[in-house]
């Protein structure tokens, strides 16, 4: 088989792009801190046997995000001593097998792990990460590694391009029908080819499992507006013109085969990231205003400018029956 160029491009991008410098300074920016509180309630919550939002439902702007206080009051994950019986339906639970694809640091993951956890020893739950980044790994074992971890939950990371033929067997006799949850968050924007990377993760599932995908979306994608052709920012990091509804439907139903599969906005959110970032994630509204200074500003810890801009986020789900 002729190797994918441009897939192999985009890994090299986001190689020199999302390095050991990026990996010291991630954890610590205030968007990453307050999206992945949110991100873990997103999936801590979803049930898979209610409907979706509609767009008119998931059109309000969540506020108080506060990165002192988790997502703030009204947005704050769920406590653990309730969560089962207040959740009976969530996916997560004690005894899973869990595989964070394109894990990063790990901060999504080490949110979920409290709600893991059982009183009974013998209820082993396992936890996977994966990425291409072994910086940003090195930061996932510290979180999920060590005495804060309890005994009954086990947690690894490996480096893997999945779509890579030379770890094909390998990563068949290693994962193939093991993980009742795949999860990746803010990554697929970043993934070449998608379509390709999400029917291996398909082959991961067990049956009856779930995969869930939380990334960034820009309304005006869906439309033809604005990002929807393929660039790259000034930092050299791919970014796929944008995410789409239909597209992330089609992928999950028709190309990999699940069922019970759907896409769609889950909320919009207020968050203070750099003017890159907005300039290759957020509708042409936000990147008018940002450029024509309309949009709050302060420095980050590192003397770095920020702006306070709305962003929306999607949820696309599909599950191997």
């Amino acid at each position: 088989m002729a190797p994918d160029t441009s897939h192999q491009a985009s890994v090299a991008a986001n190689l020199a792009r999302f390095n050991a410098e990026f990996a010291l300074r991630y954890d610590a920016q205030e968007a990453t801190i307050v999206l992945s509180s949110l991100f873990a309630k997103t999936l801590l919550e979803f049930n898979p046997h209610q409907p979706r939002k509609s767009s008119e439902e998931s059109n309000t702007v969540l506020g108080n995000l506060d990165p002192a206080n988790l997502c703030g009051p009204d947005n704050s994950l769920p406590d653990t001593a309730s969560f089962t019986t207040k959740f009976p339906h969530s996916l997560f639970k004690p005894g899973m097998k869990l595989l964070d694809f394109a894990c990063g640091t790990g901060l999504v993951t080490s949110k979920l792990i409290p709600y893991l956890v059982s009183d009974d020893a013998s209820v082993k739950t396992e936890v996977v990460g994966m990425d291409i980044n072994q910086a940003f790994l090195a930061k996932f074992d510290e979180k999920l590694k060590g005495k804060s971890i309890p005994a009954n939950i086990s947690a690894n990371s490996y480096v893997y391009d999945v779509l890579d033929s030379k770890f094909e067997d390998e990563l068949q006799t290693q994962f193939g029908n093991k993980f009742d949850c795949i999860i990746c968050t803010i990554s697929y924007h970043h993934i070449d080819n998608y379509q390709k990377v999400t029917k291996k993760l398909t082959e991961f599932l067990a049956p009856g499992g779930w995969i869930l995908i939380i990334d960034f979306y820009n309304e005006d994608a869906e439309f033809g507006l604005n990002g929807t052709k393929p660039k790259l920012n000034n930092d050299a990091v791919s970014h796929m013109g944008g995410l789409r509804l239909p597209a992330l439907n089609e992928t999950l139903h028709d190309y990999c085969h699940l069922e019970n599969v759907s896409a769609a906005r889950e909320y919009k959110c207020d968050i203070w990231q750099q003017g890159h970032f907005i300039d290759n994630h957020c509708t042409q509204d936000m990147i008018d205003k940002f450029h024509n200074g309309e949009l709050p500003s302060k420095k980050n810890q590192f003397e770095e400018d920020l702006y306070l801009v709305q962003v929306s986020i999607v949820m696309a789900v599909g599950q191997k029956l």
